[in-house]
């Protein structure tokens, strides 16, 4: 079995706690190999990426990841507001806004002879010339 299987399982089997002692232990290792002869500085690095890139991916299984972290804000700091939905403009809306606009035309011309007549009366009424 090679060293790096062994760190591998090692590392597998651990909790988030042991992790950093793991990762120092293993290159302090890989440098007394290197020092004794057993592996070569070339065999050292390409081991020493393996390891990192081992450590680094069980480093992110305790990682969640996709979820936010809550932040609380202080006492102090305004908390900004939820933004409104905007509104769409749909079918009843249009035909809402044609409506009234026809109901004005139509109130708008009756009271418009009304208006007429009471100005007629008022000038008869009171005597003025038309």
């Amino acid at each position: 079995m090679s060293i790096i299987e062994l760190r591998r399982a090692l590392l597998k089997s651990s909790k988030k706690a042991q992790l950093n002692g793991y990762i120092v232990a293993g290159r302090e290792e890989l440098r007394q190999m290197v020092d004794c002869g057993a592996i070569s500085q070339r065999e050292h690095d390409d081991l020493e990426m393996e390891y990192s890139r081992l450590f680094s991916a069980r480093l992110l299984d305790f990682v969640p990841l996709c979820t936010p972290t809550p932040v609380t804000p202080a006492a102090n700091e305004p908390v900004p507001a939820e933004p409104t939905p905007r509104r769409r403009i749909t079918w009843r809306t249009a035909a809402l806004v044609a409506g009234s606009l026809s109901l004005g035309l139509v109130a708008g011309i009756y009271i418009e002879e009304w208006l007429g007549m009471l100005l007629t009366a008022a000038c008869l009424v009171l005597g003025g010339d038309q």
